[in-house]
């Protein structure tokens, strides 16, 4: 064990300390103020997350892939308008 704390901290610089600490922010604005405002107006009555297709046995349940890529085109899409 006391390889591994010598080897972290010799190696983790402060760069790579500070991009964990913006990525953790980026990822907790994302995931807890963007994503559900886009959800609410993509998909106010929640219908999204419980659209299956059924053949015979089979159930796939397709609609929170769905909703997870129209999320995509839509954050793709606002970053393609307020940045160029």
């Amino acid at each position: 064990m006391k390889g591994f704390a010598n080897f972290i901290f010799t190696n983790i610089t402060l760069k790579i300390f500070i991009t964990i600490i913006v990525y953790n922010m980026f990822t907790v604005l994302l995931n807890d103020l963007i994503v559900p405002t886009i959800y609410y107006f993509v998909d106010p009555d929640k219908r999204l997350d419980s659209l299956t297709l059924t053949h015979g046995r089979c159930t796939i349940s397709y609609g929170k892939s769905l909703g997870d890529l129209m999320l995509g085109f839509v954050l793709l899409f606002m970053i393609y308008f307020f940045l160029v």
